[in-house]
Order: structure tokens, then sequence, then C-alpha cells
């Protein structure tokens, strides 16, 4: 009899041993969805030892909008189901949190429902941006040439070779002054050295001249006096 105990006690534990609590994991928690058509979730569900029939579910706003029933687990073991829960969308208000509920275990997500989707632009719209494009690359190309232009005309190396030639003009006429008025001190110069033997004809030619000047006065004055003599024996 204390067998038979110790056998049911044992069946006992190994039971409790082997069983698992229910587990659920959801995939992709945030999702993008058209109006009116549905959104595809992938969830993962631990069905745990000697468990009847349960509920999955899904509520938004407090309102359930999925619902699955799982088969009973009779085994002595836990079972891992995959489970594809198809939500419909409505329209835009059915964005927002939901979440699943599979006896203990909650798990959220978020949707977010769109009208319309994606639009592929057309070729209308380049048109202009092209245009625009190909504008700003010739201006700029016209402005690189014009600064380009620009820079050389007004390059500061420029100035500077300008600014050294009006310097050397400027040093050039100043030597040749120089050397001009110092060919005119040594003229002058040369001009002003006279010689002992100038100076000695130059007196002989001032006493000829002297000479000259004195007889013809003399000259001059002999008919006068032979005149007044004349005159002076007829009034005797």
């Amino acid at each position: 009899m204390h067998t038979a105990q110790f056998g049911l006690l044992w069946i006992f534990l190994l039971c409790c041993s082997h069983k698992s609590v229910a587990k659920m994991s959801v995939k992709n928690r945030t999702n993008v969805a058209l109006a009116g058509k549905p959104v595809i979730l992938q969830l993962e569900v631990t069905i745990p030892v000697n468990s009847s029939k349960s509920r999955i579910k899904c509520y938004h706003d407090g309102h359930q909008v999925w619902e699955h029933v799982t088969n009973q687990n009779i085994s002595p073991t836990p079972i891992k189901t995959s489970l594809s829960a198809n939500i419909s969308m409505a329209n835009k208000s059915c964005s927002g949190e939901y979440y699943f509920e599979y006896m203990d275990e909650k798990h959220y997500w978020v949707v977010l429902v769109r009208d319309v989707g994606y639009l592929q632009e057309t070729g209308s719209s380049f048109t202009p941006l092209l245009v625009v494009s190909i504008v700003l690359l010739l201006s700029s190309i016209t402005g690189s040439v014009f600064i380009l232009k620009w820079y050389k005309a007004h390059s500061p190396s420029k100035g500077k070779e300008d600014h050294e030639k009006v310097k050397k003009v400027k040093r050039n006429t100043v030597t040749t002054k120089e050397g001009a008025t110092n060919d005119s001190v040594y003229t002058e110069l040369d001009k002003r050295t006279v010689s002992v033997y100038d100076v000695l004809k130059v007196d002989e030619v001032r006493r000829a001249s002297t000479k000259s000047e004195s007889s013809k006065k003399k000259a001059k004055s002999a008919p006068v006096e032979e005149g007044i003599l004349e005159s002076v024996y007829e009034n005797f």
C-alpha cells in the first residue's frame, strides 16, 4: 500500500515538473497599411501541458477586432505553434495601438493606415528641375569666366610690375636730368676758362678800337675848327 501511494506521488510530481506557462511573441510590432487592406502579423504561441482550448484575442480602443482558438494540449510537453493574424483596416481611423491577449500574456503593436499609397512622380515635374539646373550651371560658368578675366586684368602682380616700371622711368628721367645739369655745368666751366694770351689780345683790340675812335673824332673836329677860323678872319 505504501508502494502505491509512493507511485501516485511520483506521477504527480512528474506532471508538475513538466507543466509549462503559456507564452506568446509578436513579430513586426510597427506596421503601415492602406485603407481597405488587411494587416498580417506573425505570432508564435507556446501551448502549455494539459491545457484545454483557449482563445487568443486582439483589441483596439477596447473593442475586439480578431480572435483565434487554440487546440487542446494533452501531451506531456508544451507545444509551439505559429499563427498568422489577418486584421482588416477599414480607414484611417483604424490607426493606433493594438494588443494581443493570451491567458496572462499581452503584447502591444502599432499600425498607421493611409488612404493613398506611394505615388511615383511623373516626368512633368522633372522638366522644370532640369531647366533650373541648366540655368544655374550656365550662370555659374559665366560668373567664373567673368571673375577670371577681372582677376587677370586687376591682378596684384601686374599692378606691382606697373608700379616698378613707373619707378624705373622716374629714375631714368632723374638720372638724365642730373646728367644734363652736370654737362651744362662743365660746359659753362669750359667757357669761363680763358688763357692769358686771350686776355692780351682783347686788350690790344680795345686799344686799337680806342685809337680809331680818337682819330675819327679829331678828323671831325678839324674842319669845324677851320670853318670857325675862316669866319673870324672874314669879320676882321
